[in-house]
């Protein structure tokens, strides 16, 4: 885990170098790091926060097709601090069955509920956009990094920012 002197500096996401379409998180937030990654596709660097990143396609593929090598995987992310499988589709997306797949969408929401006895979230995002905006949100929420003013809203109690007035506007705001 990163020290609390490190809060100054940006913290690292190390991208795994097998990732075909990585995300582009925001550089003014992050330095950006590729390594071959044992278990996922994004890490904190310093840390075991973890992320594991599938398109709807790839979900269903991987769950349905390529479970017990998967399986193996979600060992690996089990021992990790914090692990989770962030999808690019909303649960609707599969009950609705908008992929290509003949898979029935109730046994592919089965096995993402069998991802979380592995002690691995599963986070559908809904979209690209919105998973990337939840693995940034979720690095400053577990870390000890300070959460950049940008991220500093005041719905989001979990979220760490130095900014006093900041703080001073969400407190007004819980007492409304």
């Amino acid at each position: 885990m990163e020290t609390k002197q490190n809060q100054s500096e940006k913290p690292t996401i190390i991208v795994d170098t097998r990732e075909q379409t990585p995300y582009l998180f925001d550089t003014s937030i992050f330095n950006i790091g590729y390594k071959k990654l044992d278990a996922g596709d994004y890490q904190l660097k310093g840390d075991t926060i973890i992320f594991e990143r599938k398109t709807i396609e790839d979900f269903v593929n991987t769950v349905i097709h390529h479970w017990d090598r998967f399986a193996r995987e979600l060992i690996q992310l089990s021992r990790a601090r914090y692990a989770c499988v962030v999808i690019e589709a909303s649960i609707d997306d599969i009950r609705e069955r908008r992929y290509y797949s003949k898979a029935n969408g109730n046994a592919v929401l089965g096995r993402a509920v069998a991802i979380t006895k592995h002690g691995v979230k599963v986070f559908f995002a809904g979209d690209r956009i919105s998973a990337i905006k939840f693995i940034t949100k979720k690095i400053f929420e577990l870390s000890d990094y300070d959460a950049p003013k940008q991220l500093c809203k005041p719905i989001k109690k979990k979220v760490r920012c130095n900014d006093k007035n900041y703080k001073s506007k969400y407190k007004r705001n819980r007492t409304k």
